[in-house]
């Protein structure tokens, strides 16, 4: 297979995973978790998901330049990933969902940008085609979500928009320097020391989940919310570019709708719907673009 095609194939089904993230954090939510602790164990379960292979990574000898990736990788987990979700939500809770998803999913613009300003990478019209579309789809689909005026959670999208751009491409400068799983170890591991020391510094108390319909559901939140989409996205940077990753990956709020139509049995209005089909179209429209 070619490896555009593969490396698409991967970062499409890496936004589809993450659009799962809206399921299940409803359901989590909904059964009293606070955002600290629904993040913190996300993180955690997938840790020990991956656990067993703990001995393989192990075994593995590492020079100093893999070394330093994997360090790299925490402190992008522990920082721009769990920092950007953070962020995310608070920005979330404070000008509503829509507005905060199109200002986070602005994020290819960093991209496309960091790769003109410094790669000498100049997007040609099939990638400005691609951007335009997913602004437009965007707000769309957050149409449906009241917007409220409030610059500190503007700021807070954007620095979370932001923060994922820069973890795009970070994965693509190091792009198979080590392997993509043990790549996803390591960004879930600093996620979870990054919020041990956020609960920590806060004073707040760890919280454990203890019903069986809870517990099943963070453990297929760890997994296909967070391990997969993680190891799908770190296997296609591989392949295609980093200004290509970023316009694909926002297959995401495409598969939140979906999944809030279908499982969470919530409206979609006409615009929506045709903001998500403007949305799949920027991912079929850059297509043509070879990387």
């Amino acid at each position: 297979m070619d490896k555009q095609i593969k490396g698409t194939i991967l970062v499409a089904l890496s936004g589809v995973c993450y659009g799962t993230i809206g399921y299940f954090g409803t359901d989590l939510f909904r059964a009293g978790l606070s955002v600290t602790d629904l993040l913190f164990w996300r993180f955690a379960g997938s840790v020990l998901l991956m656990l067993p292979l703990l001995p393989v990574f192990l075994k593995a000898k590492f020079n100093a330049y893999q070394w330093q990736t994997l360090g790299l990788f925490f402190v992008l987990g522990a920082i721009c990933y769990g920092g950007g979700t953070v962020l995310y939500f608070q920005s979330g809770f404070m000008i509503g969902t829509g507005l905060a998803m199109v200002l986070f999913f602005t994020y290819p613009l960093l991209v496309v940008a960091w790769s003109a300003a410094v790669q000498k990478r100049w997007p040609n019209w099939v990638t400005w085609l691609s951007l335009l579309l997913i602004v437009v789809g965007c707000i769309m689909i957050g149409s449906g979500d009241a917007a409220r005026v409030n610059w500190e959670g503007i700021i807070l999208a954007v620095i979370s928009g932001m923060a994922y751009g820069v973890y795009i491409l970070a994965s693509k400068n190091r792009a198979g320097v080590v392997t993509p799983l043990l790549a996803t170890f390591t960004v879930c591991l600093g996620n979870v020391a990054g919020f041990v020391i956020y609960i920590l510094a806060m004073g707040q108390v760890f919280y454990v989940p203890q019903s069986a319909p809870m517990i099943w559901n963070m453990f297929l939140f760890s997994l296909v919310g967070t391990v997969l989409p993680v190891l799908l996205l770190l296997q296609g940077v591989k392949l295609i570019s980093a200004t290509k990753t970023a316009i694909i990956s926002v297959l995401e709020p495409v598969t939140v709708l979906l999944v809030g139509v279908m499982l969470l049995g919530e409206p979609v209005s006409l615009v929506q719907a045709v903001g998500a089909v403007v949305i799949l179209s920027s991912a079929l429209v850059i297509q043509v673009a070879r990387d």
